[in-house]
């Protein structure tokens, strides 16, 4: 949704999401949208919400490199998304110029 407010420039607008059973969801944000889906995804028990919070932080941050680099060159902006991978990595305190590595693919201890 972060990206979808920088196309709009705003984040105020009000707007509604109609699910397969026609129930309706009446939002005033974008940003609100991304609340519900964490709750909903912590509520089914598919993630934790440390989780979710992070892949919105990248979210937020992804949407800020393509509404900024979108008229940089693309290896200017490959650059910029590694920095941002690096950041990311740091504020998880992980190894900066690697990729978060899943639980399933790493070895057993």
């Amino acid at each position: 949704m972060y990206a979808t407010r920088a196309f709009f420039g705003t984040d105020r607008v009000t707007f509604d999401l109609i699910n397969a059973s026609n129930a309706t969801r009446e939002y005033d944000r974008f940003t609100d949208v991304l609340d519900d889906t964490i709750d909903a995804r912590i509520w089914l028990g598919i993630h934790f919400r440390f989780a979710d919070t992070q892949g919105a932080w990248l979210g937020k941050k992804v949407g800020q490199w393509v509404a900024i680099g979108s008229s940089n060159r693309s290896a200017e902006r490959s650059g910029r998304l590694t920095e941002l991978i690096d950041q990311s990595n740091r504020e998880a305190g992980r190894n900066p110029g690697r990729p978060p590595v899943p639980l399933a693919a790493r070895d057993p201890q």
